[in-house]
């Protein structure tokens, strides 16, 4: 199996995302499917494939399992992918990049969650604030973290991701420490703020 240099070693893509080599053809669409080696699709991508995109049999598709593994396929029509290339396995880009984000009103969650996930960032955490209006109970979590996580992974279908991002449960910020850290900037001097949290590490400039 090819193993395909991480973005962040400054060669491959943001996210790991698929990019064709000189004179391969272009796959029409980017899926992810359990097993690479008998890709089935879920329904709602089978009907994007179809009704959306309108594959004729035969338009070369590339697949990825979510983890790095990834493969060219093939459409034949009736809702069914065949492999139609190697096995290549993209290593987890590193250092991995982490964004913790506050809740808020309206759609703006899924908004940041989409841009994240396209831009490459492989963890995503909501996090509730002391001076935040909104409050999820446990019920209203579970569904808002579930339509969360479909926006990710349409996102990362959308550019060509073999890493899918991982949407975190909600988390408050708790018990945190915070230090002065020095950064890269055209200003002399700058600093910005290291937040440790159960959640990671947040830094605001």
């Amino acid at each position: 199996m090819a193993a395909p240099l991480s973005r962040r070693d400054g060669v491959g893509p943001a996210g790991g995302a698929e990019r064709p080599a000189g004179g391969a053809e272009r796959p029409a669409a980017h899926v992810f499917v359990e097993d690479l080696e008998r890709p089935e699709l879920d329904e709602q991508d089978r009907r994007h494939l179809e009704r959306v995109l309108r594959l004729r049999s035969g338009e070369a598709v590339s697949g990825s399992d979510g983890a790095g593994g990834r493969r060219m396929l093939r459409w034949v029509g009736n809702g069914r992918l065949v492999a139609a290339g190697d096995l290549e396995w993209w290593p987890r880009p590193v250092p991995a990049i982490a964004v913790a984000f506050a809740l808020v009103k309206g759609d703006r969650p899924e908004w940041a969650v989409q841009k994240l996930t396209e831009i490459g960032v492989d963890r995503i955490v909501p996090m509730l604030s002391e001076r935040a209006v909104v409050r999820w109970d446990p019920v209203k979590a579970d569904k808002a973290l579930e339509r969360l996580r479909a926006v990710a992974r349409g996102a990362a279908m959308q550019s060509r991701r073999v890493w899918m991002a991982e949407v975190d449960d909600v988390r408050s910020f708790g018990d945190m420490s915070v230090e002065w850290i020095h950064t890269t900037h055209s200003v002399p001097d700058a600093c910005a703020l290291a937040l440790h949290t159960a959640a990671g590490v947040v830094v605001h400039s």
